[in-house]
């Protein structure tokens, strides 16, 4: 099975709810890395997209799930610090 996991990008939207232009600190997904780590182990091919850390747009990040034609798409909650 064919799983893309994500986490959109939260920089524009943290910056419409708060003073804030951008967030001081990017966390990783670890959540979606654990997931991604599980899969992988009984044999599923997972990719993971980091909207954050790549500046991507929901459209990016649409295209790229595209490409990689999953059988399932989990999209993981922005954290920031």
């Amino acid at each position: 099975m064919q799983v893309f996991l994500t986490r959109p990008s939260y920089s524009e939207a943290y910056a419409m709810l708060t003073s804030k232009s951008k967030t001081t600190m990017v966390m990783p997904p670890n959540g979606l890395m654990y997931i991604a780590g599980a899969l992988e182990r009984v044999g599923h091919t997972v990719q993971i997209v980091d909207g954050e850390a790549e500046h991507l747009s929901i459209e990016a990040i649409v295209e790229r799930a595209k490409a990689f034609h999953p059988d399932v798409v989990e999209i993981g909650r922005a954290s920031c610090r």
